[in-house]
């Protein structure tokens, strides 16, 4: 019986010892990546990334999509368009995306910032929220690589109103990919929305 007792005894042991050390393990992998959060320069990524399109013999292309909706009759509207496009016109359409990141890196202290792991994506994702409405940036979202702390996405929403239409602006960025720069403008009985798609590729030989 005494046998027995201390047998179970060592065995409650060592669960409290394993449960322990994979606590600590999760806490700890969270450290790293809090810290990375609040001072990741997207500015400083984006500006990586134009270079790196930029000292590189890629095929750039840029789709263009239209849509308007109306209640008028007839006012309804999709088009879109693709063209290839050079470096200097790529640089000007991620400039602004660019611009938007430097500005909101000067207003950090007006978000709350919140951060989760995807065990799905081996990722982990930054999320800033806006503490006031009023603020135009109103979220930035930032996916990181688990293994690296290496900004795969970035999502920044911003909103606006002038008069009676409320425009959101919506910018994306696939890490060596592509980028993209969409508005959505709705007023009273109108609707439109744009989209500029932008990816590179390389050249076939």
């Amino acid at each position: 019986m005494l046998n027995f007792r201390l047998f179970v005894a060592t065995l409650f042991s060592l669960f409290i010892i394993a449960c322990g050390n994979s606590t600590q393990k999760k806490i700890n992998s969270n450290i790293p990546v809090a810290d990375t959060a609040k001072f990741y320069p997207i500015d400083q990524f984006i500006q990586e990334q134009i270079r790196y399109v930029d000292l590189r013999n890629f095929i750039i292309t840029k789709t263009n999509t239209n849509k308007t909706s109306s209640n008028n009759a007839g006012a309804n509207k999709t088009d879109s368009s693709k063209l290839v496009i050079s470096k200097e016109a790529f640089i000007s359409e991620a400039s602004i995306i660019l611009n938007e990141a430097i500005a909101w890196s000067k207003q950090k202290h007006l978000y709350k910032e919140t951060v989760f792991q995807d065990l799905s994506t081996a990722s982990y994702t930054i999320n800033y929220t806006a503490l006031d409405a009023a603020t135009p940036i109103q979220r930035v979202d930032i996916l990181l690589s688990e293994e690296t702390n290496i900004l795969k996405r970035l999502f920044i929403r911003k909103n606006e109103q002038i008069k009676d239409t409320v425009i959101t602006h919506q910018y994306s960025w696939v890490a060596d990919q592509s980028f993209q720069i969409s508005s959505s403008a709705v007023a009273p009985n109108y609707n439109k929305t744009t989209a500029n798609f932008v990816n590179w590729a390389k050249q076939e030989n």
